[in-house]
């Protein structure tokens, strides 16, 4: 299971100042699905399989067929944690939020946490 680690905010992008002069620190899987989403697949040292492939998606377009993609993306990096016992209940779907628009819900349940929302994590797209 993954240690404390400084909280990153996955809207942000950065560390979440606690308040006291130090960083808010998380224990559960949120920062390592953070990571592991938006790390490339293949680009980690010593870990060929860590990150996904979603870095892809800035070549895309913004289909429904690309959205479904996204979230298959989404599923095969997270895979890995449910692999591990770390997690179940993994979930990506996709939204039309209007013509041309998508987004990606995203659920992970970390088995000694709950279920953690990753959505503000997952990409969205259109046009």
């Amino acid at each position: 299971m993954p240690g404390f680690d400084m909280y990153i905010d996955p809207v942000t992008h950065d560390y979440v100042d606690d308040g006291w002069g130090d960083f808010e620190t998380d224990d559960t899987l949120q920062n390592a699905c953070y990571l592991q989403m938006q790390s490339d697949r293949g680009r980690w040292p010593g870990d060929g399989e860590a990150g996904s492939d979603l870095w892809q998606l800035q070549r895309g377009g913004s289909s429904s067929k690309q959205a479904q993609r996204a979230a298959e993306m989404v599923r095969a990096a997270l895979k890995v944690f449910v692999d591990l016992g770390w997690a179940t209940d993994l979930q990506a779907d996709v939204d039309q939020i209007q013509t041309g628009k998508w987004a990606i819900t995203a659920a992970i349940t970390d088995v000694q946490h709950g279920q953690i929302d990753l959505t503000p994590s997952v990409p969205s797209g259109g046009v």
